[in-house]
């Protein structure tokens, strides 16, 4: 009787593990914005060239899921897919790299910026700009203490999306509350942002404040930009007053 007892409870144990990975294991579906479409999953890998290269990548991976299938590592998991995925970038398969990236995902959205860094960076190369906009918005919400996730949105905010210039002094905005307006990433990108939108005099005044806390040997550089910042103004008045005359 006892023996029947053991063997119906490890039956249930079984039953019960399969159903908690197949029902409960919790899973992420990235939902591509309306407005995008992917062309093609695949793009130009660094290391698909069918040799030594590509042989490293299958070494890797090999490791990797090793590592997934070794219980002691299950806290990392999270990380290990992440490196899964990117090798998967680097033979320039798009789908098996978000594949893996949902996967960390599912594990933590919420506190974790990577896998959604790295979900912006797969968007943008194939094309779907509004989701990679939004993935790499969730990486900087996620670890806003991170400054390269804020250095990410705001250079992929300029470089696609330069018309909404409310989104990005949002972005800029939501930056310096976490590191304040004196952080060195904060004034520069204030400073790229209005060269950009050729507000010269207050580009100037930024340019200013960063030379006063930059080291020595950064300092000529800086006041050869403040000096190309006060010809383009000065060319911008010149042109305005002969414009109106």
């Amino acid at each position: 009787m006892r023996n029947i007892i053991l063997g119906l409870a490890a039956a249930l144990l079984i039953v019960g593990g399969v159903w908690y990975y197949t029902q409960i294991k919790p899973k992420f579906t990235l939902e591509l914005d309306s407005r995008d479409t992917i062309a093609s999953w695949d793009f130009q890998g660094s290391h698909n060239d069918g040799g030594e290269l590509e042989a490293r990548v299958t070494t890797e991976m090999e490791k990797l899921q090793a590592a997934l299938e070794d219980e002691a590592t299950e806290p990392t998991d999270y990380s290990i897919y992440v490196s899964m995925a990117g090798q998967y970038t680097l033979l320039g398969d798009g789908k098996n790299t978000l594949k893996y990236l949902e996967k960390a995902l599912a594990i933590d959205s919420v506190k974790t910026g990577l896998a959604w860094h790295n979900v912006g960076v797969l968007m943008e190369r194939l094309g779907a700009l509004n989701t990679a906009r939004t993935a790499y918005a969730r990486a900087a919400e996620s670890q806003s203490q991170i400054d390269a996730y804020h250095i990410a949105r705001f250079n992929f905010l300029v470089k696609h999306f330069s018309e909404d210039k409310e989104a990005i002094d949002a972005a800029l905005n939501e930056a310096a509350i976490e590191f304040g307006e004196d952080d060195r990433f904060v004034m520069n990108a204030r400073a790229e942002w209005l060269e950009i939108q050729e507000e010269w005099q207050d580009a100037i005044g930024v340019w200013e404040k960063i030379l006063i806390v930059s080291p020595e040997e950064l300092k000529s550089g800086i006041r050869a930009k403040i000096i190309e910042l006060q010809t383009s103004a000065k060319n911008t008045k010149n042109e305005a007053t002969h414009e109106g005359q």
